[in-house]
């Protein structure tokens, strides 16, 4: 089962240790049915690069760059993505934003 976490990362505080040394504990232990998908704000783009430098293992990383508070094409991004994962795993409010805009807009517009 192919499972993805989307991530919105802020200041690095409690939330960002978390969810980073539980990505990395799953690769570690060979849990590589994971990918990592950190969203990062043009407007303070060193939140994900300090996230970043947090996390050991890069293979399974993609980083989706938010130009705007409500980005379009980051959802069209994250829409490609999404494909082939059963379960999203979120953490914050813009991540669980976007991952209810794919699930809820492409919904409409997905073919059978």
């Amino acid at each position: 089962m192919k499972a993805l976490i989307l991530f919105a990362p802020g200041k690095i505080a409690g939330a960002e240790k978390v969810v980073a040394s539980g990505y990395n504990g799953l690769v570690k232990y060979g849990k590589n049915s994971y990918d990592l998908c950190i969203i990062e704000e043009k407007k303070c783009p060193q939140f994900a690069f300090e996230f970043i430098s947090l996390i050991e293992n890069r293979n399974q990383l993609t980083k989706l760059n938010s130009q705007a508070p409500i980005d379009l094409n980051l959802i069209r991004e994250l829409n490609k993505i999404v494909e082939g994962h059963q379960i999203i795993y979120t953490h914050g409010f813009k991540a669980l934003f976007y991952a209810m805009c794919v699930k809820y807009i492409f919904l409409i517009f997905r073919k059978p």
